[in-house]
This record gives C-alpha cells, structure tokens and sequence, in this order.
C-alpha cells in the first residue's frame, strides 16, 4: 500500500514539474536564459576542439541532470511542507 502511495505521489510531482517547467519555457525570463545558452554553446564550438568541446557537452549535461533533480527536490520539500502545515492547521 505505502509502495502505491509512494509511486502515485512520484508521478504526481513528476506531472507538476514537467507543467511548470512547460509554463517557464514560454516566459520572456526563459527566452532570454535560452539565447544566452546557445550563444554559449555556439561560442563553445569555435573555442574546443572536437575532443575538449564532448568533455564541455558532458559537463553541460551533468549540471542540466543536477538542476533537474534539484528542481524535483524542491518540489517534493515544498509538498511535505505544505501537508505539514495543512495537518498543523487542522485542515488534515
């Protein structure tokens, strides 16, 4: 039972963050960390060479991996906060 529970609230905050991520990337805030992004990569290209610019690739991808799992940590803190605070208030 505790294993559905679990399951089922996983896929909830995966839902979520997937939804709001998909708000974020239609603000004019995302647009502009996006054209710096691939002006990066871009300048990235022209400074690497094939070998070095995989190494930068990968570390990109890292960091991008960290920041979703922080993304998704935050979610599940701030749902376990806001059912605490709920049950404090008497509304559970």
């Amino acid at each position: 039972m505790q294993e559905k529970i679990t399951e089922a609230l996983n896929e909830f905050i995966a839902e979520l963050v997937c939804l709001t991520t998909c708000e974020y990337h239609k603000t004019g805030e995302y647009k502009l960390w996006q054209e710096k992004i691939d002006r990066m990569y871009v300048d990235c290209e022209g400074e690497f060479t094939p070998s070095q610019l995989s190494f930068v690739n990968e570390c990109f991808d890292l960091m991008t991996c960290v920041y979703n799992r922080e993304t998704e940590y935050a979610f599940r803190r701030a749902f376990s906060y806001s059912v605490f605070l709920l049950k404090q208030a008497g509304a559970l």
